[in-house]
């Protein structure tokens, strides 16, 4: 909802034309240590989806991450 509101925050500056482009859709990524290293989930279009969506979909990647950490430590 901050996005929606603050759209300068997901937008990128062309110094060379003084240029603003604002972004349309907004992609959210999270940081996590695995046992193999640094993962970054990321979940794509956040502006769609209800903060249930959005912690439901981290959960079922951060399971995917970590099952696949594992199986590359085995």
């Amino acid at each position: 909802m901050t996005l929606t509101t603050h759209p300068l925050v997901n937008s990128t500056f062309n110094l060379k034309n003084y240029e603003v482009t604002l972004k349309g859709s907004h992609n959210i990524g999270i940081a996590m240590a695995t046992p193999s290293g640094l993962v970054v989930p990321n979940i794509k279009n956040v502006q769609s989806l209800s903060i249930l969506e959005i912690t439901k979909e981290l959960s079922r990647q951060i399971k995917l991450a970590m099952a696949k950490n594992r199986n590359k430590l085995s």
